[in-house]
């Protein structure tokens, strides 16, 4: 079984609709590092018409109070790494929305899994 370890554009939240309908959903989990809200997908709406199964997806949300652009794009690729290694570990098809809060400037991969995990074990979905 091979692993697939990119991140296609069909694991990216990208429209407005797509953010409200995971806001409207109103299941968050919290921790000093990050505010996760999540809904579950029904993952046989898309075996059944023939499309391609449906994957967990991911919505990265960071305010300009963390710092500069330099800043907040690191912390993006940090999180979005973190899905990429490790999505294969969701027992749930999901879409999730992460916020950053001030808290997180500084960590480094280690740190920013162990507190991914964290709330994946939270919303039961690891």
């Amino acid at each position: 079984m091979k692993k697939e370890f990119s991140f296609k554009r069909e694991e990216h939240l990208r429209l407005r609709k797509e953010f409200s309908a995971v806001f409207r959903a109103k299941e968050a989990y919290v921790n000093k590092q990050i505010v996760m809200y999540v809904k579950k997908r029904d993952f046989l709406s898309g075996k059944e018409s023939g499309e391609k199964p449906l994957t967990s997806r991911i919505g990265i949300v960071i305010k300009r109070k963390i710092g500069k652009a330099i800043k907040r794009n690191r912390i993006k690729r940090l999180i979005r790494e973190v899905f990429r290694l490790n999505k294969e570990k969701l027992i749930v098809v999901v879409d999730m929305i992460l916020i950053a809060r001030l808290n997180i400037k500084e960590m480094k991969y280690q740190e920013m899994e162990k507190v991914v995990f964290d709330l994946w074990e939270k919303a039961n979905i690891i």
